[in-house]
């Protein structure tokens, strides 16, 4: 029963406006929601960017306000005169001008911060002054117990600038004077005119940086839910500002201590990227484990590498987001049920006249075309079917008849077609016949004048390649002829350097000529020389000494140019032998060149005869492809006559065949007409 109601119209037509009325509220209702989400999520997220840029400004802004105070401070008279007085103090007036000085420096501390300010000596690094006088006043940053704290190095980092505005930050570190507190080093250097005379350090406490974090510990009016907070977090990833539940975690040193500040390790995944110097809005487990919304980005403060995060719990952050699909599925729902019930209304008032109108169509199927369609009052498209189909069995009803004695004449046309068709059938097949014999015998005269084609082409190809042979024999001679001459030009080149090179020769063997004489006169020098150091006796012995050398060195000349001269005799001997040798190689570089140019002649009247050739055999080529394109045509020619005659006959044999089918579905139809009650 449930299978005939899913198969009926009216069940087709309930699940069909279910569907088309389904599928547009769904896609409204699937693109309202997705706008609605976007633009909630956009919200929350602007919300998380918005904070966390503010926050980020007023953190920088706050640093950047107490370094210029820092720095106006130190550049104050009053400032530069208690660093001076403090220098030169004594025992007895250590008192007065402590309680002179103080209340300027008390001032400062409570307008900017809460804190202390120190005044230290840049030389020694002692500690002359402290407006709170911890454990520290009167130490040395250079020596003492404190020399490797946070607050050494801030005035270390002052105490080493020649800049009048310069300020040193150092980050949170737990100071013991300060009764262990995180404390921030600020550090500016002291001028009196151009000389250094101090160092101010500001040690400043966490207050200020947690009421700026936390809205003065107003976490409501950051927007941010009953989940949402902001966190400061430092290079080594623990905290410069309390959470917003500090109140809440279980470690027993931020209990005891009732801070989180360096004591909570904040290491998430935004953390890392933040550190890393990333910006960006994140959704990750976060450090309490819960998946959370997070904006987080650098904070730009010199010497610090902080960053800053802002936190909102996924769930409370997009709790409007899970409330309007919500309401989505309520509202989808309601829509579904009351489409159904439009559906079967819609689908009754349509479905109840198709079904009287396809009762109809049964009858007329059945063969019974008195049947009566039941008239409609409407005049909607039902109504006018149900008039279409009463004129339609009207109509049938007159066309069944006429019919009928069609078919009687059909029958008796088709016996007369079908004896005339057997004659021409008959006659297609002989004609049929005799084109197949034709084309055979066209075939055999087209292969002998293919074979006579591919015989011309090989006397073409042979002509063409013996011309192209020529040609580059042609070719090849030319270049030989040309590097003869060249050979000719270079070997006169060389002629005329061997004869150059044996006058140059010449000259070297006169300069040898020189230096020999030369040689021979410097060994009579030095003969001459020793004659008469042996006079001089006792004061003699030094140049005599010096005149033997002077003769071994005229001996080495001496053999030096004989050596000379016979190599440049093998030299001239070399080049003369060159020269004849060269005028020899001319010759025969003539000669060649002679029979270089007789050769190029014969080969150019060859390639003239063989151009001849080649043209001739182009040209019986041409006429042998004209003739076999003939044959082929011809031959196509009579192939489509012989396949258009046994087209004929196959197309006379079918309509034969076909004929004598309408023949009988003549025959059928005279049978099936007589089904019909007319």
């Amino acid at each position: 029963m449930r299978k005939n109601i899913i198969k009926s119209l009216r069940g087709k037509l309930i699940l069909y406006f279910l569907i088309l009325s389904s599928i547009p509220a769904m896609i409204i209702g699937g693109i309202s929601y997705n706008y609605s989400k976007e633009f909630l999520q956009k919200d929350a997220t602007d919300q998380l960017i918005s904070t966390r840029d503010t926050k980020k400004k007023e953190i920088e802004d706050y640093f950047k306000t107490m370094k210029n105070k820092v720095s106006y401070m130190v550049q104050e008279p009053m400032t530069i005169e208690a660093m001076t007085k403090f220098k030169e103090v004594s025992a007895d007036n250590e008192n007065s001008i402590y309680e002179k000085y103080n209340p300027l420096f008390l001032n400062f501390i409570n307008k900017l911060a809460y804190g202390d300010v120190l005044l230290v000596d840049d030389k020694s690094g002692k500690i002359l002054y402290s407006a709170m006088k911890e454990t520290d006043y009167g130490t040395s940053l250079l020596t003492g117990a404190y020399k490797n704290t946070n607050v050494a190095k801030a005035f270390e980092g002052a105490r080493n600038s020649n800049d009048k505005d310069f300020t040193f930050v150092t980050d949170y570190e737990f100071y013991s004077p300060s009764n262990n507190k995180p404390i921030i080093g600020m550090a500016a250097p002291i001028f009196k005119g151009d000389k250094k005379i101090g160092v101010l350090v500001f040690k400043m406490g966490t207050e200020k940086i947690d009421e700026i974090v936390s809205n003065n510990n107003k976490w409501e009016s950051l927007n941010l839910g009953k989940s949402g907070e902001v966190i400061l977090i430092g290079q080594d990833y623990k905290s410069r500002s309390n959470t917003r539940f500090v109140s809440q975690e279980e470690d027993e040193r931020i209990k005891s201590a009732k801070s989180a500040i360096l004591l909570k390790e904040i290491r998430t995944k935004g953390a890392g990227a933040v550190i890393a110097g990333e910006t960006a809005v994140d959704t990750y487990f976060d450090y309490h484990n819960i998946e959370s919304i997070v904006a987080y980005t650098p904070v730009n403060i010199e010497h610090l590498n902080w960053a800053i995060l802002v936190k909102i719990d996924e769930e409370e952050s997009f709790h409007l987001v899970h409330e309007l699909q919500r309401i989505m599925m309520i509202v989808l729902i309601f829509s579904v049920i009351g489409i159904v019930v439009f559906s079967v209304f819609i689908a009754s008032s349509i479905a109840k006249p198709l079904i009287k109108m396809t009762n109809v169509a049964l009858d007329i199927a059945k063969g019974d075309l008195t049947v009566e369609v039941p008239k409609e009052k409407r005049s909607d498209e039902i109504g006018i079917l149900t008039e279409a189909i009463s004129n339609m069995l009207e109509h049938l009803r007159e066309q069944t008849k006429e019919i009928i004695h069609v078919a009687n004449v059909l029958a008796t046309s088709v016996s007369e077609i079908t004896a005339s068709l057997t004659q021409v059938t008959s006659g297609a097949a002989e004609t049929s016949s005799a084109v197949s014999e034709t084309t055979a015998t066209v075939e055999e005269v087209k292969q002998t004048v293919h074979v006579s084609n591919e015989k011309t082409k090989n006397v073409s190809n042979s002509a063409k390649e013996s011309l192209e042979i020529s040609k580059i024999g042609n070719k090849a001679t030319e270049d030989t002829l040309e590097g003869m001459y060249a050979i000719n030009t270079q070997m006169q080149e060389i002629a005329e350097s061997i004869i150059a090179l044996s006058e140059q020769s010449q000259n070297i063997s006169e300069l040898i000529e020189s230096v020999d004489a030369i040689s021979e006169q410097s060994n009579i020098l030095a003969v001459n020389a020793s004659i008469e150091a042996a006079k001089a006796g006792e004061h003699g012995k030094g140049f005599s000494i010096v005149a033997q050398e002077i003769r071994n060195l005229a001996e080495q000349s001496k053999q030096g140019t004989k050596q000379v001269r016979n190599i440049l005799k093998e030299i001239q001997k070399a080049a003369n032998t060159a020269v004849m040798t060269t005028e020899k190689g001319i010759k025969f570089v003539d000669t060649g060149i002679q029979q270089a140019s007789k050769s190029g002649e014969a080969i150019q009247k060859l390639t003239k005869n063989i151009n001849v050739s080649a043209h001739a055999a182009i040209q019986i080529e041409a006429s042998s492809q004209q003739q076999l394109v003939g044959m082929d045509q011809v031959v196509i020619a009579m192939e489509g006559i012989n396949e258009a005659s046994m087209q004929n006959v196959n197309s006379m044999k079918q309509l034969e065949k076909e004929t004598q089918n309408l023949q009988e579905m003549g025959y059928r139809m005279k049978q099936l007409i007589e089904k019909y009650k007319v």
